[in-house]
């Protein structure tokens, strides 16, 4: 274990590394150049999620949803921490030093996805499902690239993001959602139930309702900013599909 959470903190500083490069070059605003950085990083974490996805394929009757006794196994849950303190500590130097501030719900989902990769590196379970549900982060990875279009004012990609992220949404993370939560129900309802499954079905099924239900509210805000594009112009657009309750800079 200690092992592991000294590979934690590599991949924190790693991942801390990305964002002051992407500051350094790109020198826009810090919430510009946070969306640059995250992008990046979101390929990064998306590449895992695929990665963990083919390597624990067979597990996806059992929702994913095993003991890893080996510690090798915890990489995938690695990388994701790594990743989330990095965010928190960059967004934190950003308040502390320029002012800048960052969508409240952005934090809150970094807080809780530490706390969720803390208690599966706890219980030494679960690395499988964590780094499979990696695959929905390409979402940042879409907004990212509309930084770049609203940095270059290219507002034909920036069109082309919004319509993007909405059909990520649609047709590929909600579909994920509601794949794990039928493999949660059909591995708690069999024969060969673990009393791990029992234990983390309850929570999870509850979760992944949440996040339908935040992915149905971000649909309609995609369509929302699809409708006005054409009027409100590159400026008063929000991308981040993490806040879509706040207003960002220009």
């Amino acid at each position: 274990m200690d092992r592991v959470l000294l590979a934690c903190l590599v991949t924190t500083g790693l991942f801390l590394a990305l964002h002051w490069a992407i500051a350094r070059v790109a020198r826009r605003s810090f919430r510009r150049n946070l969306k640059l950085s995250r992008g990046i990083a979101a390929v990064i974490l998306v590449s895992t999620g695929v990665a963990s996805a083919v390597h624990w394929w067979p597990l996806w009757r059992d929702a994913f949803l095993v003991d890893h006794p080996d510690p090798v196994d915890a990489w995938p849950v690695v990388i994701f921490i790594g990743h989330l303190t990095a965010d928190l500590v960059w967004i934190v130097a950003g308040r502390v030093f320029v002012d800048s501030r960052v969508a409240r719900d952005l934090v809150i989902h970094h807080l809780l996805g530490i706390v969720v990769c803390a208690i599966s590196l706890a219980l030494q379970a679960g690395y499988a499902l964590i780094g499979a549900a990696l695959v929905a982060e390409i979402l940042p990875v879409l907004t990212g690239l509309g930084a770049l279009a609203r940095t270059w004012r290219l507002e034909n990609l920036e069109h082309w993001v919004l319509r993007a992220s909405l059909g990520a949404i649609v047709g590929f993370r909600m579909p994920v959602w509601l794949l794990l939560a039928a493999s949660f129900v059909h591995t708690v309802t069999g024969p060969a139930t673990t009393q791990l499954q029992q234990l983390v079905t309850p929570i999870a099924l509850p979760g992944l309702a949440l996040v339908l239900t935040l992915d149905v509210y971000w649909v309609r805000s995609y369509l929302r900013l699809l409708r006005d594009f054409p009027r409100r112009g590159v400026a008063d657009l929000s991308l981040d599909p993490l806040a879509p309750w706040f207003l960002e800079e220009g």
